[in-house]
């Protein structure tokens, strides 16, 4: 699974990953700029049909704010 930021985009924050049995938050919470990505090693086979999400979440003055979010389904 991979995370990543559209042209231009940039925030401080951190990433969400999940669904299909995943449930992961990217840590410490860093600064984030395209073309950087997250890679996650799922290290198993997801369900078919599972659908998998990621978040973008920026942290500012002690709250986060949903930059956005991208879900895919998951193909045999």
């Amino acid at each position: 699974m991979r995370a990543s930021l559209t042209y231009n985009s940039r925030f401080f924050g951190h990433f969400h990953i999940y669904g299909g049995g995943l449930d992961v938050n990217t840590k410490p919470a860093r600064s984030w700029g395209y073309p950087d990505s997250y890679t996650l090693n799922v290290q198993r086979d997801l369900p078919n049909r599972s659908l998998v999400c990621v978040e973008g979440w920026s942290h500012v003055n002690g709250r986060f704010d949903l930059m956005g979010r991208a879900c895919g389904e998951i193909k045999a």
